[in-house]
């Protein structure tokens, strides 16, 4: 690293509210891993995606593209879908990845076939792209895999054996949108398929798949298996159940509230079942049932939870009607709930920090109710908690083992300046008050909901930092990490056996894809 690398580090930044932070820690794969949150707000603007990834890329290539598959991982990953199929097609466009990388990545066990089909159509309708070999390649590769899982998939319904979601996914000649129409014809051209042979499989494979909305078009109500419908689906139908299969939609909320049925909610991120939530004026049981059945964190404590409830937070997440403190609400409830030290305890600041206390609260209903009542959202003072946390230490004469061993700050980061002079960014502030009082700065770990900025807190803290950004459940893998270094961290999570289809592109093969 030169010197000019050096200061490049250290360029300072403030928040909206004035606080001096970082732009960078100098890890690229750490910035992009903490910014993940403002992607979809960038999604209007691919190539500012793209040109903070490519640092990454080029600084740790086989760890970024690691991070890409576990960036689109469903169900043990961030599972962000759009920035991962923006980010795969500027890899393809920028760098000289070929068809050996698309297949051995095996996209589609991260995601679902669509994003497959989604790259092939972005590369076709590329009219200067398609023209080249390598380009042509790439499609045809798609093209094999779409037909290969076609033919196993034909194989295994007729021996009684299930079946992928790939026919899910394929456009049809019948829908409403003009483009699916023409995607289904060029998808027969290629696969040599009769639009007869290509509707005759698709319906037999929906058949066996067992497609919600299939039964619903068709007015076969009855014929839905309440406990196989998927995540989405429960959330968005949930009225329609009812107003169509009344009673027997009953009977199955009736079961859930007995234990007796079983519900999907693993696909569904935690604020969307909260957003939904805040629009009821009662308890729900299929949303109960749902939020009790998101994956729960194995290590989960010792680890005081803070909620930023600012009115920066009230902003709305871009094409949704969650805002980030849905975002930050569905997190914190999950985060208490699942803490086995502070269980069902937390911290929420604005202009002053305040204890919140849910275990009086017998269900996500209730804490939700709960919650509205810390409703000042004047202005971001992160200091305000840790001066309180001090304040309580000398007070009663606490020791280092009596305080928190890690904290964890849920926020947009916007943060307040502690004044307008210092030279220091606000942690390194708060980190003196810490000395000051005799104490020793806990692991701080920054769970970064903002989808407008992407300031560093920190770069480096001594007893520990990790910096995180989405919306999934999975992430608290990384929150729970021992690690105390924030790429050190990340890496734990990327050198999981999932991610290590990887290791097998060769170090030669990954350079020859980056060379200019």
């Amino acid at each position: 690293m030169d010197f000019f690398d050096r200061m490049k580090n250290n360029i300072m930044t403030k928040t909206t509210n004035g606080a001096l932070c970082y732009s960078t820690t100098g890890n690229y794969l750490v910035d992009i891993n903490f910014g993940v949150s403002k992607f979809r707000n960038m999604l209007n603007n691919k190539e500012s995606l793209w040109e903070m990834f490519y640092p990454a890329l080029m600084q740790n290539p086989r760890y970024a593209l690691k991070w890409l598959l576990y960036l689109r991982d469903i169900r043990y990953g961030i599972g962000e879908r759009d920035a991962f199929r923006d980010l795969l097609y500027h890899l393809i466009v920028n760098t000289k990845v070929d068809s050996y990388f698309i297949k051995t990545c095996s996209i589609q066990e991260y995601g679902r076939y669509d994003d497959l089909i989604d790259i092939y159509f972005r590369l076709y309708d590329n009219k200067k792209l398609s023209k080249t070999k390598r380009i042509n390649n790439i499609k045809n590769i798609i093209i094999n895999i779409i037909k290969e899982q076609l033919n196993l998939d034909l194989n295994n319904s007729k021996n009684n054996l299930s079946v992928s979601l790939l026919a899910k996914w394929m456009p049809t000649e019948s829908t409403s949108s003009l483009k699916n129409r023409r995607r289904a014809k060029i998808l027969m051209n290629k696969l040599k398929y009769s639009p007869k042979k290509y509707r005759k499989i698709l319906t037999l494979l929906r058949k066996k798949i067992d497609i919600v909305e299939a039964k619903m078009s068709s007015n076969n109500w009855n014929k839905i298996i309440y406990d196989n419908v998927p995540s989405k689906a429960n959330l968005l139908y949930s009225k329609a159940f009812i107003n169509h299969d009344e009673e027997r939609r009953l009977k199955y909320i009736d079961n859930l509230s007995k234990n007796k049925a079983k519900i999907n909610s693993k696909a569904l991120f935690l604020h969307e079942i909260v957003n939904r939530y805040k629009k009821e004026h009662e308890r729900n049981e299929v949303l109960e049932s749902m939020w009790k059945n998101m994956l729960k964190p194995d290590n989960f404590s010792d680890t005081l939870v803070v909620r930023d409830g600012s009115g920066s937070m009230c902003q709305h997440l871009p094409n949704s009607t969650s805002t980030i403190l849905d975002v930050a609400d569905a997190i914190t409830i999950y985060c208490s709930e699942n803490n086995k030290t502070f269980k069902d305890k937390f911290i929420t600041f604005s202009q002053r920090a305040e204890i919140v206390d849910l275990t009086s609260c017998a269900n996500l209903y209730e804490k939700l109710k709960k919650l509205d009542e810390y409703d000042d959202c004047s202005n971001t003072d992160i200091a305000n908690v840790f001066n309180l946390i001090l304040k309580t230490a000398v007070k009663e004469k606490l020791s280092k083992e009596d305080l928190p061993k890690n904290i964890l700050i849920i926020s947009d980061m916007q943060f307040d300046a502690v004044n307008n002079y210092d030279i220091d960014s606000l942690f390194e502030i708060i980190n003196k008050k810490y000395k000051k009082a005799g104490y020793e700065m806990p692991k701080l770990i920054f769970w970064n909901v903002s989808y407008y900025d992407n300031t560093i807190p920190m770069k480096n803290n001594k007893n520990g930092l990790i910096l995180l950004s989405g919306y999934s459940t999975s992430l608290m893998r990384m929150v729970c990490s021992t690690e105390l270094d924030p790429f050190k961290a990340l890496k734990e999570i990327l050198n999981n056996e999932r991610y290590s289809i990887i290791n097998t592109i060769t170090n030669k093969k990954i350079k020859e894809y980056l060379q200019s």
